[in-house]
């Protein structure tokens, strides 16, 4: 990485470095950047982990048709365990 100005490409190596738990040094070797550029994007990587949540990969209903029907009520044996660890313990 040379010059001022860090392209996108640039950007999502840092960040991906830093969401895989390397420190702003090793970061920095690994780049080939300065320091001074990863800790400019390490503010932005930790917000970002705070709104990570995932997402649903199982269909809410089996039958198309079921999408146009009141929702079942949902309870707690209804949830998948990474659902219910959320629920209790507000973590994935």
């Amino acid at each position: 990485m040379k010059g001022i100005y860090t392209t996108l490409k640039e950007i999502e190596v840092i960040h991906g470095y830093l969401l895989e738990g390397y420190t702003a040094r090793e970061v920095a070797k690994k780049a080939k950047c300065s320091i001074s550029t990863v800790y400019k994007h390490k503010r932005y990587v930790e917000k970002i982990k705070s709104v990570i949540l995932g997402y649903k990969d199982e269909p809410y209903y089996e039958n198309e048709d079921d999408y146009c029907r009141v929702p079942k009520e949902v309870t707690y044996e209804d949830l998948s365990e990474k659902e219910k660890n959320i629920y209790n313990n507000g973590k994935i």
